[in-house]
């Protein structure tokens, strides 16, 4: 049933807001406090042991990912070293959601459409996408307008009008 959960979940991280993705982390931690004692005692210990372990790989990968946005060099080799688990594991993880490239990315630019409805931030487009670890303006550009259906200029002047 948890496992489920999470799965249907999975699509709806990239649209959340950061503050949001902490705290959902914290909830499904606290759920697996409660489920696992339950899953362990049960007939198939050993298969809720895989799948409690998968889930929680997934929610340490998620969580790191989410504290290190800003970092430009946010790659799925940099999550893999971190978390000590191979790329192939990791790309297993992030499997249902597209891969973990396109996560980083889908959170990327959902940070920058966070900070774009802000009405105090004073940055450029451009100084707020480099923050969150575009590199490239063109390629910001491209993506934002994939995932939102305008460029983040018009988002922003929509906002203001």
């Amino acid at each position: 049933l948890l496992s489920d959960h999470l799965r249907s979940l999975v699509p709806l991280l990239p649209t959340l807001p950061l503050s949001a993705s902490n705290k959902l982390a914290r909830v499904i931690q606290d759920l697996f406090a409660v489920i696992v004692p339950r899953a362990a005692a049960g007939p198939s210990a050993v298969h809720s042991r895989k799948v409690r372990q998968h889930e929680e790989l997934a929610a340490r990968a998620y969580e790191w990912i989410e504290q290190h946005l800003t970092d430009e060099d946010l790659t799925p080799e940099a999550v893999a070293k971190a978390l000590h688990v191979s790329r192939s594991r990791l790309y297993e993880i992030f499997a249902t959601s597209g891969g973990i490239a396109a996560h980083i990315l889908a959170r990327r630019t959902a940070a920058v459409r966070e900070a774009l409805q802000n009405p105090e931030e004073t940055r450029t487009i451009a100084d707020i996408a480099h923050h969150w670890g575009f590199q490239s303006e063109t390629h910001f550009s491209r993506v934002f307008r994939a995932s939102y259906g305008s460029t983040a200029s018009e988002f922003r002047r929509a906002l203001s009008a």
